[in-house]
């Protein structure tokens, strides 16, 4: 945990888990996760992949603080906050994902990984964004997130219905990967950056 942020899952014994292998999930399988975070602040989760979920199912991060439920895909990303007071030991029983019979979706966003272009990928000064509209959103607010969970660069620029392009400028910024994360209207996506 002192080097930085930290997710776990919690076995029945109360041990924490980096892989949890289950043997069935169904609508009732609750995983309880432990967050270990390296000081007060501002950190995200972000789904890279969901695989081998069984059919029919849907899986939920539920935030019992807040008491959001947000609905787990690859590339979403659940925002919160740390205090100091909370950074010093590791954050119990707020976090967990749940499941629940799939459903269809009403209306499915615009704002798809497919739909959204980042190059040159990996960078050294700078990468383009270009992305489609999003119904309901007139600017897009884009974050650029370290390791670490902190945001090191943020900016927003106009979409309009056709949909935008923009620059983000990485040259004072340490090689490694990040995280971008575009929120449009209630829209999240999050692709990932390397800088070199």
């Amino acid at each position: 945990m002192p080097t930085g942020f930290n997710p776990a899952g919690v076995a029945a014994t109360g041990e924490h888990l980096a892989i949890d292998i289950r043997n069935t999930f169904t609508a009732t399988t609750v995983l309880p996760l432990t967050v270990g975070v390296p000081a007060a602040g501002s950190y995200s989760l972000i789904t890279t992949t969901l695989a081998n979920l069984p059919a029919g199912l849907t899986a939920y991060l539920r935030d019992a603080r807040t008491g959001q439920t947000t609905q787990l895909a690859a590339g979403t990303s659940y925002n919160f906050s740390v205090s100091a007071i909370q950074a010093q030991a590791l954050v119990l029983g707020r976090f967990a994902v749940v499941f629940s019979p799939q459903t269809t979706l009403a209306t499915p966003s615009s704002l798809s990984v497919e739909a959204v272009s980042v190059y040159t990928n990996p960078t050294h000064s700078s990468f383009a964004v270009t992305m489609p509209g999003v119904t309901g959103a007139s600017a897009v607010q884009a974050e650029l997130v370290n390791t670490l969970g902190q945001v090191v660069r943020r900016q927003s620029a106009a979409l309009l219905a056709s949909g935008t392009s923009f620059s983000v400028p990485t040259a004072e910024l340490v090689a490694g990967v990040y995280v971008l994360r575009l929120q449009a209207g209630e829209t999240t996506l999050t692709k990932r950056v390397v800088v070199q």
